[in-house]
């Protein structure tokens, strides 16, 4: 078992990744037409951006959580998280379809790789009486960031900032 300020950080850890894994999946359908209008995407390349993502991410899951034996489950979780991070960071500052495509691939192994570890490592580092309350808190914040996506997609595209819908 952890200490409790290392149980603390792995907690934030956790719940601030569900979040951008949740809003990542919801506050890019509010910013679409302002995407294709400025990028000028074809549908085809539009439907690419939106899809790339969650189907990358839940192809790959179970790979992911097979490989997290061989990896070890910290290591892959904490790739995973800085795989994610920097795919955000290149799809941000990219201005080409395929280029933000490649990026949401990216984001995609990087989500499954720490997505498919978390669970163990509440499992792991967390007292059994206290589980229940981490795993709830952790859902609870990445599913306030799923409703609340479209209203911060819609934020940063009222300002027209489309690379900060990326940047989570």
């Amino acid at each position: 078992m952890l200490g409790r300020k290392a149980q603390f950080y792995l907690v934030i850890s956790i719940a601030t990744f569900l979040s951008m894994i949740f809003l990542d999946k919801t506050g890019l359908s509010v910013v679409i037409s302002e995407l294709s209008r400025s990028l000028h995407l074809t549908t085809s390349e539009l439907q690419w951006v939106v899809n790339i993502y969650t189907l990358t991410l839940s192809m790959l899951l179970l790979i992911c959580g097979y490989l997290s034996e061989r990896l070890g489950v910290r290591r892959q979780y904490l790739y995973g998280v800085i795989i994610f991070l920097l795919a955000s960071l290149l799809i941000a500052v990219c201005s080409s379809a395929w280029l933000i495509i490649v990026g949401r691939v990216i984001q995609g192994i990087g989500g499954s790789l720490a997505f498919a570890t978390y669970l163990i490592l509440i499992s792991r580092y967390i007292p059994q009486d206290e589980r229940g309350k981490v795993l709830g808190l952790c859902v609870g914040c990445g599913s306030v960031f799923l409703g609340i996506g479209p209203l911060i997609g819609g934020s940063f595209n009222s300002v027209s900032e489309l690379a900060a819908a990326f940047f989570d």
